[in-house]
C-alpha cells in the first residue's frame, strides 16, 4: 500500500491508498463483464483453461451456471 499525508485540523495525518487496481476491482462498471451466451457460443458447456488448469463451465436444466475444476 501507498501511504499519503494529509493535514487534518493542523495535524500531520498519514492514510493508506490501495493500489489502483484494488480501487478500480471494487467499481462494478469497471470489471471486465462478460455475457454467458458468449462463452458458452451455443453449447451446454465450455471449457477454460486458467494458469494451466482446465476448467469446464457448464449450464444446468435449470439455467445456472456451474464451474468445475
Amino acid at each position: 500500500m501507498n501511504t499519503a499525508q494529509s493535514a487534518v485540523a493542523g495535524i500531520a495525518v498519514e492514510t493508506e491508498t490501495p493500489p489502483l487496481q484494488e480501487r478500480l476491482g471494487t467499481h462494478p462498471s469497471l470489471r471486465p463483464t462478460l455475457d454467458s451466451r458468449a462463452i458458452l457460443a451455443g453449447s451446454a458447456e465450455a471449457v477454460i483453461v486458467h494458469h494451466g488448469e482446465t476448467y469446464r463451465l457448464r449450464e444446468t436444466r435449470q439455467g445456472k451456471l456451474i464451474l468445475t475444476k
